[in-house]
């Protein structure tokens, strides 16, 4: 059954992805608001996700104003601020800079969308298209 969901939101993904590109105007990036309050309590918990390809269980914990991310023996912790649908992880133990991302909630499940590059390689490959199943 999870299969099956997994499934329907992953091509809900590939058709967002797939149509963020076609407004045909230019964008204005440097307008993105830099999220700084606490997220909803909607949003924390603990997420798990399974990465394509390698099969890999990512473990994300978000707090109200941080996370940590658990990938194999690899580990990560930092900031986060929420405005509206916008989540900023920032403060990372794993590398500098922040990352800029949509976020949605429907039932039990969390997509992270990327707004721009992510400053940070190993949070963007767990994070951008994937969703994640609250635990």
């Amino acid at each position: 059954m999870l299969s099956r969901a997994f499934l329907r939101l992953a091509t809900v993904s590939v058709l967002v992805f797939a149509t963020a590109g076609c407004g045909g105007g230019a964008s204005d990036t440097t307008t993105t608001p830099s999220p700084t309050s606490p997220a909803p309590t909607a949003l924390q918990g603990v997420w798990v996700t399974t990465l394509r390809g390698t099969g890999e269980r990512v473990t994300l914990t978000l707090g109200a104003t941080g996370y940590q991310i658990n990938r194999g023996t690899n580990q990560a912790n930092g900031a986060i601020g929420v405005s509206g649908d916008q989540i900023n992880f920032s403060n990372s133990t794993a590398c500098d800079g922040t990352g800029a991302y949509k976020w949605g909630i429907t039932g039990t499940s969390l997509l992270f969308t990327a707004i721009a590059a992510d400053a940070c390689p190993g949070r963007s490959e767990v994070l951008a298209g994937y969703t994640y199943v609250k635990n």
